[in-house]
């Protein structure tokens, strides 16, 4: 059998099973495969893997132009917009692999030297390594355009199946859809709770080494086939001291719960946090369960502290934060026998 035959042959058994199971594990794959086609065969199948659509549609857009001449990169197609910039699928030939390359807008007041500073920054934030954080495996400059390349995640953002829902007319507790691509469950309360716990518990390990949130926003997650749920890098940026002085002191933790609080408000109701502030005509939340009355009263209260406009109202960290979400989530009471039951049945769903 010539080469490219057998190449063909591995390629079309390697689409069947992931159309029939919705995912591959590609080492035992590749295991099957003889030993000079595994290479190519990594290539081939990794675009597959990537590339597989995750919805009905046109062909993607073509990416901007100054992305063409790229040094290093084969720019294949545009992705869903990134919270922090546009998104494509390249290929890397330094390393060989699939990459999501992340475009940048240019930081304000941009000069020669404010770039440089803006990739230095990148680069320290890129070195924070998490299990749920998605892997930067490049950062670098080109022109006026800063870029960073990650590991490809299989699946979707948050910010597209908050999209997809609110389209569908219905809300989390209310419809059975999937949370990712190839993810069979629905997205309950109890999932929501789950999912921003783990951005919690990451924002407080984050928060030791010296990184902030910076607008974190659903289109920073992404959810992978599993339901796995990935924070990008770029969520972060680097920790400034306060000014001299500044009273009362703050180390930030308050500042990022209440991103992390809005981030909930989002996903609890489908709609932007200041979206709802602006339709209230106030400089307040509506409360969530006004928008949606299946929304858990604990849920609801939990966000709603989060997001008090007073630092002192909100939990005293996202460590406290992940704490009450992962009571809601598993339905038991906290410990501490009075306030832990008085908590949890305020937080436990309804």
């Amino acid at each position: 059998m010539a080469r490219e035959e057998e190449l063909a042959k591995y390629v079309d058994e390697a689409e069947r099973r992931v159309a029939a199971e919705g995912t591959l594990d590609l080492e035992a794959f590749l295991a099957e495969a003889p030993d000079e086609l595994r290479d190519e065969l990594h290539k081939l199948i990794s675009m597959i893997l990537v590339l597989r659509p995750k919805r009905p549609g046109g062909p993607p857009s073509a990416p901007r132009a100054p992305l063409d001449d790229l040094p290093g990169y084969d720019i294949y197609r545009r992705l869903a917009p990134g919270s922090k910039g546009d998104a494509y699928l390249a290929w890397s030939e330094a390393l060989e692999r699939w990459v999501t390359l992340h475009v940048l807008p240019a930081p304000e007041g941009s000069g020669e030297s404010r770039l440089t500073e803006r990739v230095r920054d990148l680069e320290r934030v890129a070195q924070f390594d998490h299990a749920n954080v998605v892997p930067v495996l490049d950062v670098g400059q080109f022109g006026e355009l800063i870029y960073v390349a990650t590991e490809p995640i299989d699946g979707e953002t948050l910010s597209e199946t908050v999209s997809r829902m609110r389209d569908q007319r219905g809300g989390p507790g209310r419809s059975a859809r999937a949370v990712a691509a190839g993810a069979s469950g629905p997205l309950t309360f109890q999932d929501l709770a789950r999912i921003v716990r783990t951005i919690a518990l990451i924002v407080e390990v984050a928060r030791t080494r010296g990184l902030r949130l910076e607008g974190l926003n659903p289109g920073d997650v992404c959810l992978d086939g599993s339901g796995k749920p990935w924070l990008q890098s770029l969520a972060f940026r680097l920790a400034t001291p306060p000014p001299a002085g500044a009273y009362p002191p703050s180390d930030g933790a308050r500042e990022d719960v209440q991103q992390i609080g809005l981030f909930l408000y989002e996903l609890l109701t489908l709609r932007p946090a200041i979206e709802t502030a602006r339709d209230a005509g106030a400089n307040h939340l509506t409360g969530p369960r006004q928008i949606d009355r299946s929304i858990p009263k604990g849920l609801e209260s939990i966000a709603q502290r989060a997001c008090a406009p007073e630092p002192a109202g909100r939990q005293a960290s996202a460590a406290v934060l992940a704490e009450e979400l992962d009571h809601f989530a598993k339905r038991v009471p906290p410990r501490g026998l009075f306030r832990g039951l008085r908590s949890w049945l305020r937080a436990s769903p309804r």
